[in-house]
């Protein structure tokens, strides 16, 4: 376990053959005269393993798993991490876990301040703080490192004389159910968690069938200015059997020095298919109608837009929350990310969070990464714009159907004269 050092934490350097394993890596790289330098680093390294790992970055910009030079067969199984990206790509996404491990009480380390690790906290005074919470994501998510096929049998010898204790003597569970980090805090395996879903991510303009076939991307990459609003889609596919009580949720976005955009910056939307019959004449040109069909159009939101109440529980007639999905069938969920105004509040640089899907019959997890430059859109929109609005259903006002066009950078026919100052301001 290393916490609060100026360098990296775990490093191999010019090694064959090496394993790091249940390792608990917190806020390292403190001295910023070494670069930008990783918690966990393999460099010019080959026929290695990172397994069970814990690693919290200080900064963004300080790779939680990092690899350096030239480095073959380098293998990652069962590692978390939080607060940094990775600076490579695995073969195998789903073995580097990004989530917060959730410390009992991790020290506490300013996000910009110089030369802390020369007052970081003494072992003797850390206590259970590193220990994990009885939520934590990182709980029997381990494996057996023993139990790897190919692995030679004297090294499986050697890594069985280490590998089920803990820091403390704890005994660690043979055959999987290990805790990840350095402490063993769970005394029997979890049941084995449900299987995950068919899930992928789509950009905005591209529209989804409910039957067309899955993509192949699986993380959400965005990239937009303070007071822009980008957007993707993710699209979870119903296996055999089907699908029920499907949800989708949001984690904050943690960014540059400690930056977050929180999750009610993500508004979320279940897409809703409707069916088609017959279209209007085609005016010509290379974009006809696409005329009678299934396509998913109104999206319903998980909270409402303009108040951030939940809608789950309301008579509501569409609902995102729930949902039924048939089995070989779509649904597609739309994000809407909007960056605030002001470099205080979003600060240039690299946000990474998740979104989550739940169902009753699996899980799956979409990483998140959003890039937030360093300019600011004026909140007056160039493009002019006029629509006219019909009055509104039950529950709806004009006024709020005009500041959804608005927050949306189109202009209502209509604006209250009492709202008028406060909508200039706003919305432009």
């Amino acid at each position: 376990m290393v916490y609060g050092n100026g360098g990296r934490c775990i490093q191999s350097l010019s090694n064959t053959g090496f394993w790091v394993i249940n390792n608990t890596c917190y806020k390292n790289d403190l001295d910023l005269t070494l670069g930008n330098v990783g918690s966990f680093t393999s460099q010019n390294s080959s026929n290695g393993y990172f397994i069970n790992n814990i690693a919290v970055a200080w900064r963004s910009n300080s790779p939680a798993y990092d690899q350096q030079g030239s480095n073959s067969n380098i293998a990652y199984d069962s590692d978390m991490f939080l607060g940094a990206s990775n600076n490579f790509s695995y073969s195998d996404p789903s073995q580097l876990i990004q989530a917060d491990p959730l410390f009992v009480n991790p020290p506490v380390f300013d996000p910009t301040a110089l030369g802390q690790y020369a007052t970081a906290l003494a072992p003797s005074l850390l206590g259970n703080g590193l220990t994990l919470q009885p939520t934590s994501p990182a709980l029997g998510k381990g494996i057996d490192p023993s139990a790897l096929s190919g692995v030679p049998s004297a090294i499986v010898t050697d890594l069985k004389k280490y590998i089920y204790t803990d820091i403390n003597g704890n005994t660690r569970p043979q055959g999987g159910g290990v805790d990840l980090g350095a402490y063993q805090m769970s005394s029997t395996p979890p049941p084995p968690p449900p299987p995950a879903i068919p899930v992928w991510v789509s950009p905005g303009m591209l529209r989804v069938g409910p039957t067309d076939n899955p993509g192949t991307t699986t993380f959400v990459s965005l990239s937009g200015a303070r007071g822009e609003t980008v957007d993707a889609q993710v699209i979870v596919r119903a296996p055999a059997g089907g699908l029920t009580n499907v949800n989708l949720s949001a984690s904050t976005l943690t960014g540059p020095g400690g930056a977050t955009l929180v999750a009610s910056n993500l508004v979320l939307y279940r897409e809703y298919y409707v069916s088609v019959n017959g279209t209007v004449p085609g005016g010509g040109g290379s974009n006809p109608p696409l005329g009678s069909g299934t396509y998913a159009e109104p999206l319903v939101p998980f909270n409402d837009p303009q108040t951030g109440s939940a809608l789950c529980g309301t008579a509501a007639t569409l609902k995102a929350c729930n949902a039924t999905v048939n089995a070989g069938q779509n649904q597609p969920y739309w994000i809407d990310i909007s960056i605030p105004r002001g470099t205080g509040n979003s600060p240039p640089g690299i946000y990474t969070g998740t979104l989550a899907i739940t169902s009753t019959q699996g899980n799956a997890t979409v990483p998140v990464t959003l890039t937030v430059w360093n300019f600011e859109l004026p909140v007056q929109p160039t493009e002019k714009s006029i629509w006219t609005l019909w009055s509104p259903n039950s529950g709806d006002t004009v006024q709020s159907l005009d500041q959804a066009l608005m927050r949306n950078k189109v202009m209502g026919w209509y604006d209250s004269s009492a709202n008028a100052a406060a909508d200039m301001t706003n919305f432009g």
